[in-house]
């Protein structure tokens, strides 16, 4: 599943590989999305086993398939949209309060970080100067957001769950 939301988003990128997205006023920017390549077994098992939990089957698929990306990328301005990979996300496991065990940040978005919770697959967002206990849920899980976010084109999605 998460595959198919990626060939979608290639289908969408022209042979110079860019896409055209639509931002905010109307304008149109041409973007590009940098993916790595996909994490190992021994990746995602190292990483289940620092957190002490199994991960969602949708997220580790995404981790198979790009371990970590940075999303609709432009040229000249850069861009605000990283998912972790498994190893930052590790790296950034001791900022996360150890009340909150079961939470972990994935990605940060346009200022802000996305968290997912790992006993129940559901995705919250946070401030990035927020604690996790600040994080609002986007009642959504890591798939459902991460399809409406590339939908998007990387737009602020979060008032639809808010």
């Amino acid at each position: 599943m998460v595959e198919d939301i990626f060939d979608e988003l290639e289908r969408r990128t022209d042979t110079e590989g860019f896409i055209e997205i639509t931002i905010g006023n109307n304008q149109t920017w041409k973007v590009k999305n940098i993916l790595n390549k996909g994490a190992s077994q021994l990746d995602i098992d190292i990483l289940e086993e620092v957190l002490n939990k199994r991960l969602p089957d949708s997220y580790k698929e995404f981790l198979l398939l790009h371990n970590g990306c940075r999303l609709f990328e432009h040229p000249y301005y850069g861009g605000e949209n990283y998912i972790y990979s498994s190893h930052e996300v590790i790296d950034l496991r001791p900022q996360i309060d150890e009340h909150y065990t079961n939470q972990v940040r994935i990605a940060r978005i346009l200022g802000d970080n996305i968290v997912l919770n790992l006993d129940n697959d559901t995705i919250s967002v946070c401030n990035e100067t927020s604690s996790i206990a600040e994080s609002i849920s986007l009642k959504c899980n890591f798939l459902n957001w991460l399809r409406e976010f590339i939908a998007k084109d990387g737009q602020n999605i979060w008032e639809n769950y808010t």
